[in-house]
């Protein structure tokens, strides 16, 4: 039952899939910077539900059946396209380009390609992708496209400066085209892992988002950072300092057995002692135990007499 069921899923993905490259019994276009991009409005219109109502509204598209999506380059476009049909997309080293040429590759050679070129388009595509699925309200190519650019950001991460500027160039680009929530966050715990390093004076590499005041809070808090960390440091060796003075003062188990051993001589003692064994001392016999690092005795109060 279930392997027929996941049969049925494979075929239903392929039929999808042939019609998105056949062009087929179209309804529906985009156009982007003269590309056109052929596509069936009842496989579009469940998924997002801004293009439904832009082509079935009071607006010229509902005459033509046509959206423009100039604002997007053609790869965005077709990457858009890709996920209405695939529920995924391919991922294209190149710039977002007019040619809309397609040079696929897979995640994680954008990773690697990241991390030994530092170019920013890696990351622009994502959130290129995020963009568009936002500007229409496709969730799930939002999701997938921030799953992604989290992948690729934790994958690559590092503190050279060719990858630092990569990321803020593109992290200024975000901030003008999207208003996503979750890759504002995404790109946010990214920059506070590296905040000694965007904010160093003089080489403040998002000058171009946040200046004056606000950067000096930010530098403040970065130096507050570093001071406790500092901090930190101290009082974990004192504690481990206090650890180790502790192990070293404690007893063994043989020595706390002789210890007892030691006290219940004494007791035993003082049962059968009545009188200080100082003939001079007269006194009524008070006693104490002794109890120095090495040994207890019993003394008497008085005189100080040893009774071993």
């Amino acid at each position: 039952m279930t392997h027929a069921g996941g049969t049925q899923s494979l075929d239903l993905q392929g039929a999808l899939a042939r019609m998105m490259g056949s062009g087929e019994f179209t309804d529906m276009q985009f156009i982007c910077n003269g590309q056109q991009f052929l596509v069936h409005k009842a496989i579009v219109f469940p998924q997002s539900p801004t293009i439904k109502a832009v082509v079935t509204g009071p607006f010229k598209e509902s005459q033509t059946a046509t959206v423009n999506m100039d604002a997007f380059g053609p790869s965005t476009v077709k990457q858009l396209v890709q996920f209405f049909y695939t529920s995924n997309y391919e991922s294209s080293m190149s710039a977002d380009s007019t040619d809309g040429s397609p040079n696929m590759t897979s995640d994680d050679c954008l990773s690697q390609s990241l991390k030994s070129s530092f170019e920013a388009t890696p990351l622009m595509e994502h959130i290129r992708v995020n963009s568009i699925g936002d500007y229409y309200q496709v969730d799930g190519l939002v999701s997938l496209a921030n799953t992604r650019l989290k992948s690729l950001l934790q994958s690559s991460e590092t503190d050279d400066q060719s990858w630092l500027e990569s990321f803020t160039a593109a992290t200024q680009e975000a901030l003008s085209i999207t208003e996503n929530e979750e890759l504002r966050e995404i790109l946010a715990t990214t920059a506070a892992s590296q905040l000694s390093q965007i904010v160093k004076p003089g080489e403040f590499l998002f000058s171009g988002v946040i200046l004056g005041f606000p950067l000096k809070v930010l530098q403040s808090c970065e130096h507050r950072i570093q001071t406790l960390l500092e901090q930190v440091e101290v009082h974990q060796s004192q504690i481990a300092q206090k650890d180790l003075d502790i192990l070293r003062k404690k007893k063994s188990p043989e020595e706390t057995e002789d210890r007892l051993s030691q006290i219940r001589a004494c007791l035993e003692n003082l049962n059968m002692t009545l009188h200080c064994r100082n003939m001079s001392c007269d006194a009524e016999f008070c006693c104490y135990i002794d109890a120095d690092k090495d040994r207890c005795i019993l003394c008497c109060a008085q005189c100080k007499c040893k009774h071993q």
